[in-house]
């Protein structure tokens, strides 16, 4: 896997990405499709296009998606790691609800007729294991074939929030991508940035677990009762926190890769060195990713409209 076929690859998940929702919009077939089935074609999405990339590419399985053991110290480290940076998640949440309704609270309310323990497995397993496979695992491996460090995570973060193809949880999907990237790049596996994604994925889980009855549906319609007044207000104190809890952020990172006993990987991610073995985006990459754009935009006009 290389930066071109990655480029390819990530192109391919988008359109059969937008030929599943045409096909599931202007059919029968969408009539017939349940929660569950949807979550599960969700993942396919993903997925499908990985394992022919893999069988295409002919690389080892452990080296095409970066799975590689580590040392057990660093899940409460990545854990932790995880909370210093949901504030800095937080507000961007925040920001983008000036635009953009609150889409976790909505894809939650979608959920909320489905038993607690298929939506803990889906939500904390099988959406994070999925997603790190992908961006952190094989389109990571092939744009830091050819890129520096840098280049890999920053591409990977960008192409993470635009799948998401809307403005709210794009912009704090970018942030944890960049840190899930950076665990990647430091520790040689995904299994780091799995920890951290299923650490947030379980929180908003279990926010929803303790949110059962009346606060549940308060929580649900949140994307509803949110104010110009009271995201400004969640900033102010938001804000002061995400700065604070930076550093010890960065400290975590510091930690993790001594550990690892990576601390060069982590100097070459500031010093952004450059590969210079071809090239990092062609055309396969920015047609995905304009698309992912007209998504988004897309989505903030229907969400003016209604």
């Amino acid at each position: 896997m290389n930066a071109k076929r990655a480029g390819i690859l990530f192109c391919a998940m988008v359109l059969f990405d937008v030929s599943v929702e045409l096909l599931m919009a202007f059919t029968e077939l969408g009539k017939h499709i349940g929660v569950v089935e949807a979550l599960v074609a969700s993942e396919l999405i993903m997925i499908i296009p990985c394992i022919l990339a893999f069988l295409f590419c002919k690389e080892p399985f452990g080296q095409t998606f970066g799975v590689r053991k580590v040392r057990p110290v660093l899940i409460p480290l990545c854990i932790v790691l995880t909370w210093t940076i949901l504030p800095l998640v937080t507000c961007c949440n925040a920001f983008t609800m000036y635009f953009s309704e609150n889409e976790a609270a909505a894809i939650f309310e979608n959920l909320s007729g489905l038993p607690l323990p298929v939506i803990a497995l889906f939500t904390s397993l099988i959406a994070p294991v999925c997603e790190e496979w992908t961006f952190r695992g094989i389109l990571y491996t092939g744009f830091r074939k050819n890129g520096s460090a840098l280049q890999a995570m920053l591409i990977t973060a960008v192409l993470f929030g635009l799948f998401h193809a809307n403005l709210n949880q794009m912009m704090y999907a970018m942030v944890l991508g960049i840190v899930f990237a950076a665990l990647r790049e430091v520790t040689g596996s995904i299994l780091p940035s799995i920890i951290c994604h299923m650490t947030v994925n379980g929180g908003s889980t279990l926010l929803l677990l303790l949110g059962s009855g009346e606060l549940g549906e308060t929580l649900g319609e949140s994307s509803d009762v949110l104010t110009p007044e009271t995201v400004s207000m969640l900033l102010s104190l938001m804000i002061p926190v995400a700065a604070v809890m930076i550093a010890p952020a960065l400290g975590l990172l510091i930690k993790i890769a001594k550990t690892q006993k990576a601390l060069p990987k982590l100097q070459n991610i500031v010093e952004g060195r450059v590969r210079e073995k071809g090239h990092i985006i062609g055309i396969p990459l920015i047609v995905g990713m304009v698309i992912c754009v007209g998504l988004v935009v897309l989505n903030l006009v229907v969400q003016t409209a209604s």
